[in-house]
């Protein structure tokens, strides 16, 4: 039966590789100058062959001189040259699996130790073009190292399994006796290196502690200010709902009496147009006292037509001529016609006349006419006696 093998490239991505560049990008992160200032640097006193001594700060690409003669409790030694073989492989346009898979030969190669005792581990350095770099490949074993080691811990430093440098067993137990720290130094360079494996481990914890402590007081601050931000912001957006709540509820309250002032506004709007159309129509009372006010006596009316504005007489009167100048006269008519000619009728003539009347004219001439009709008649004065 074929066994099923898991390949780690998923729609033509390598995952591993993946993982090698989210790794690489964040050990790339931790050396931005905002991370570094959140990660507080120990300085480590390092110890050469010669009993020289020198002060630096660790980072990636090499051991920094530190300022000053600065206070530390993180020492270190030099492994001398005469300790470690040294070896440089050309590493441009290798991924890290592959590199690690070309150092493992070259060591397999090279190595003259036993594969039990030995270790070896390497530096990545730039060269001169862009994008060209080298692997610095560095063997030795346990035993050449544990003359760097205090006489009191020669005991608890084990080997490496697989040829690689690690903490050697009960290095990082609670309470076991603090290694210190083995730097190596490039050949033909002045660059110094750490040797993972030998005490480094509890500054860089410490660091990591520390980072993790700032960033969490980083973001607390970053919260705070953002909540002083958004604050207002909020209480502004809750008042603006709550403002609009209550009119929406306004809104609701005020729905009967707005539909009662809308019934209002329409009966008092059909009130106006009765009014005016009261106003425009002329009172056959008001017509009739006019006209008995207007014609002469001896003038008789047959027919009376009143159109809106306009009067139709049909009548008979000694002169017509004389009638419809005598109307022209009169306040509150206008334009006083014949409808059709007059016609004699004995020593009478048939008229038919046409004119309009002015409603407000006519309506205040009925009015001042009608008013000395109700006043009350005056009593007679007393007319005193005669003397005899």
């Amino acid at each position: 039966m074929k066994s099923l093998t898991f390949s780690p490239v998923l729609f033509g991505l390598d995952l591993r590789r993946l993982g090698q560049d989210w790794s690489r990008a964040l050990r790339g992160m931790a050396q931005w100058p905002g991370v570094r200032w959140l990660s507080p640097r120990y300085p480590v006193r390092l110890l050469f062959a010669d009993q020289t001594q020198v002060t630096v700060y660790e980072h990636e690409s090499g051991a920094v001189p530190a300022a000053g003669d600065q206070p530390t409790g993180y020492t270190g030694r030099v492994v001398a040259q005469d300790h470690l073989l040294w070896h440089a492989l050309p590493a441009t346009g290798l991924n890290e699996q592959d590199l690690a898979s070309a150092i493992a030969l070259e060591v397999q190669r090279l190595s003259p130790f036993d594969p039990g005792e030995q270790l070896h581990t390497h530096f990545l350095v730039d060269g001169p073009e862009p994008g060209q770099t080298t692997a610095h490949i560095a063997i030795t074993t346990h035993k050449l190292l544990q003359a760097y080691l205090p006489a009191a811990q020669d005991a608890q430093a084990t080997a490496t399994p697989a040829g690689q440098a690690t903490e050697p067993a009960g290095h990082a137990g609670k309470g076991a006796p603090t290694l210190p720290e083995l730097w190596l130094q490039l050949p033909d360079r002045q660059t110094l290196h750490v040797l993972p494996g030998y005490g480094e481990q509890r500054r860089r914890q410490r660091t990591l502690w520390w980072r993790s402590v700032h960033l969490l007081l980083l973001g607390l601050i970053v919260l705070t200010l953002a909540a002083a931000a958004l604050t207002p912001t909020l209480q502004l957006r809750e008042r603006v709902r709550q403002a609009h709540d209550s009119y929406s509820q306004l809104q609701q309250q005020a729905v009967p009496a707005q539909q009662a002032r809308e019934r209002l506004v329409a009966q008092q709007d059909k009130v106006r147009q009765l009014q005016k159309i009261a106003g425009d129509r002329l009172v056959p009372e008001n017509i009739l006292l006019l006209l008995t006010q207007y014609l002469p006596d001896d003038t008789y009316l047959i027919v009376l037509e009143a159109r809106a504005e306009r009067i139709n007489l049909v009548g008979v009167t000694p002169n017509a001529n004389q009638l419809i100048l005598h109307l022209e006269k009169q306040a509150g008519i206008k334009r006083v016609v014949t409808v059709t000619p007059a016609r004699k009728e004995g020593n009478r003539e048939v008229f038919t006349i046409e004119f309009i009347l002015d409603t407000a004219a006519a309506a205040a001439t009925a009015q001042a006419s009608a008013s000395p009709a109700s006043a009350p008649v005056a009593a007679p004065a007393s007319v005193p006696a005669r003397k005899s």
